[in-house]
Parts: C-alpha cells; sequence; structure tokens
C-alpha cells in the first residue's frame, strides 16, 4: 500500500521497562578532619582515609578522589583552624563484595555515606528490550484508537525517541557507623525505560 501524506494519521506515546538484576554498585563517601594548620588538617585527614588501603577496596576499586581544604572561621574569633575534606567514590564490579567493603568502611566512620546504587555495567541489552516494548505500547494504543474511529491501523509514518533510564535505590547514611546487616546488600532490579512517539496512518 502507498502511502498517502494526505491520509488522516493517529499519533500514540510508547512506553516499554525492561528489569534486570544490577551487576554493578556504587558508593559516595565524605571524610573530614580538622587541624591548627592546613597541613595539620590534611596529614589528620591522611590518618582517617587509611581505611582506604584495606585489602577489601584497594585502589581497583576507587572510581574518584576529591580533596579540599579550607579554613573555619568563627563569627568573634575569626580563623580558628582548618578542615580538609576529601570526596571518595567506590565502584564495585563484583556485587559480592559489597557487604565486606560496607564492613570496612563504615568502621572508618566517614562523615557521610550515600549507597548502595546499584546499576548495570552494560544496559544495552535491556535498553533494547525497552525500546521494543515501547513501540508495542504505542501501536497497541493506536489500534484502539484506530478502531474507535471506524477503522484499521495502516503503515508507520514516524517514530521518534527520547533517551531511556535506569532507576536505582540508595540508602542515605551519616553520623555514627550504621549495623551493615541493616543495609540492603542483595543486588536490587534496575528498571531501564524507553520512550517513544509514533504516527500511523488511519485507514477508513
Amino acid at each position: 500500500m502507498a502511502w498517502d501524506p494526505d491520509a488522516p494519521e493517529i499519533v500514540t506515546n510508547g512506553v516499554g521497562w525492561c528489569d534486570q538484576l544490577a551487576d554493578k554498585v556504587e558508593l559516595d563517601l565524605n571524610f573530614d578532619a580538622v587541624g591548627p594548620t592546613r597541613t595539620a588538617a590534611v596529614d589528620a585527614l591522611g590518618d582517617r582515609l587509611r581505611v582506604l588501603d584495606a585489602p577489601e577496596i584497594g585502589p581497583r576499586n576507587i572510581s574518584y578522589r576529591r580533596l579540599g581544604v579550607h579554613s573555619q572561621m568563627h563569627e568573634k574569633r575569626g580563623e580558628t583552624g582548618y578542615r580538609a575534606s576529601e570526596g571518595v567514590g567506590i565502584r564495585l564490579l563484583d556485587v559480592t563484595e559489597l557487604e565486606a567493603v560496607l564492613a570496612v568502611l563504615t568502621e572508618g566512620e566517614p562523615e557521610s555515606m550515600m549507597g548502595p546504587r546499584w546499576l548495570l555495567q552494560d544496559p544495552s541489552d535491556a535498553y533494547r528490550e525497552a525500546q521494543r516494548l515501547a513501540v508495542r505500547d504505542a501501536q497497541k494504543h493506536a489500534e484502539v484508537y484506530a478502531d474507535a474511529l471506524g477503522g484499521r491501523l495502516g503503515p508507520l509514518r514516524r517514530l521518534s525517541e527520547s533517551e531511556g533510564y535506569g532507576h536505582e535505590m540508595a540508602h542515605a547514611l551519616s553520623g555514627s557507623a550504621p549495623v551493615v546487616r541493616a543495609l540492603s546488600v542483595q543486588p536490587e532490579p534496575v528498571r531501564i525505560t524507553a520512550r517513544c512517539t509514533t504516527s500511523w496512518t488511519l485507514i477508513t
């Protein structure tokens, strides 16, 4: 059937998703230390960061380290010393290591820890499945509209998509070291979503 550009059309949106068990996990931490001088603050911070040298962690699992040093000011006394802070990212490609890593990190009592953040190392297969389901969803809606109009659905005219995205659960921790058993250390499903807009010819 030849496409008639003047034929009526039906435009629908479709959404599809695919849930896949996470095979990567990330954590974000922050360590602080204070001292009377910049050097003293950095040295004290270095002592606290020795927890990262534990065999359960090591350089292979550190994705970033960001150091900051600034003076501490008091409203009346002025400068009272220095605070050194370091943000640290942990990335594990073997999710079975998470419980041991959390046990070590929480013993080091970071000022804050965000995670675990569950991810996929390669979401491409899940995204392709989500795309297929999104197109089916859009077509199903279009078929319903065509039937309601007393016609049937013709060929696809146009298709456009928006980017898919992953959804992961995160646990926020702060203050004193939490009990590791209370955390979610089992991999969770990651949802990859695809959205599309389709245009179909309406045959009357």
